[in-house]
């Protein structure tokens, strides 16, 4: 093992962004409250990279954002943090090429570099908190956070999303266990106090904390599964709000089977009064390119092809946005 001293810098927005930036968690958090009627849309790349490609995706969602504001609200996921099963690529944040060796500091500065390029265009952005101390570095650029299905029930996660001053989404772990979900939810929504970087962050709690179904053993998208995940949060008290991610284990990484899972929940809430006041958006793995590709050095295709889940392409993506807000 080595050690080397690692002096990071937290990004430095400007005083436009900073309003962006409120503005766009405002209206995701009234979104979730129930205050303003449109769908949530967290839209993107399964993982940020390289620089240039998501840069030319944020272009087109931002032009894109207009024609569709009245019904969606868009968020771009910028996911620079990737978590892995057992070992594999760690995202732009810790590599910013994945052919290189590990930087943080170089891939912290590549990450506030492209978030503020992002912001100047416009976007509301997302990642997932996977990795929390660094993640303090550039959490001002964000207006919606994840804590994806390997940290849901980390004690440390819970807290952080307890103490922080916008909307964090939770997703249910691995195994599709509602019950532990709930539980995440209701420990964001409580009272609690985080310490990092020589803090302590002491909350009332998170309203916005709330619910993403991702499937886990088995796909949790249909209506029984959302009828199931309402009467938990019901019995423990929470404002329903419920996010469906169309991939993951969901798809079983199917990635074209997203457009079917979310015209399924659509429909569902055309028939469902319940469902339909519950349910708050849609979480969609997309890039310029549709599929995924291994990462080869020296061969790796750097035009939008993800280099980790698949994707939807951009053309399938438009058209399917298109659908769904036309029945919004």
């Amino acid at each position: 093992m080595k050690k080397r001293k690692t002096q990071l810098q937290k990004i430095e927005l400007t005083t436009k962004q900073k309003r962006q930036v409120k503005k766009d968690r405002q209206e995701i958090a009234d979104i979730l409250s129930g205050k303003d009627n449109r769908l949530l849309i967290i839209v993107g790349p399964c993982s940020a990279w390289p620089e240039n490609a998501v840069l030319e995706y944020g272009k087109r969602l931002a032009e894109f954002q207009d024609e569709l504001k009245r019904e969606l609200k868009l968020v771009m996921r910028v996911y620079t943090q990737k978590p892995r099963t057992n070992i594999g690529w760690k995202g732009m944040l810790f590599e910013p090429n994945p052919c290189s060796e590990s930087s943080l500091k170089k891939g912290i500065k590549v990450v506030q570099n492209m978030q503020k390029k992002l912001l100047d265009m416009g976007l509301a952005i997302a990642d997932e908190a996977l990795f929390l101390a660094p993640t303090l570095y550039f959490e001002d650029a964000l207006s919606y956070v994840a804590i994806g299905a390997r940290s849901t029930e980390d004690q440390e996660h819970r807290l952080f999303a307890s103490t922080r001053n916008y909307p964090v989404g939770v997703k249910n772990p691995t195994s599709g266990d509602l019950e532990i979900a709930i539980n995440s939810v209701l420990a964001g929504q409580y009272a609690g106090n985080f310490y990092a970087d020589g803090y302590e962050y002491i909350s009332d709690g998170n309203e916005s904390t709330h619910l993403i179904l991702r499937g886990g053993k088995k796909p949790n998208y249909k209506e029984r599964d959302i009828l199931q995940a309402l009467s938990f949060l019901e019995e423990n008290k929470i404002q329903p709000a419920i996010i469906i991610d169309t991939n993951h284990a969901n798809s079983k990484k199917d990635y074209k089977k997203q457009i079917q899972i979310a015209k399924y929940v659509m429909k569902v809430c055309d028939k469902n009064s319940k469902i339909k006041r519950a349910f708050k958006g849609f979480m969609i793995e997309s890039f310029i390119k549709e599929g995924s590709q291994s990462i080869t050095c020296g061969q790796i295709d750097e035009g939008g092809l993800s280099i980790t889940d698949p994707c939807l392409g951009w053309s399938d993506t438009e058209e399917l946005l298109r659908w769904v807000a036309d029945r919004v």
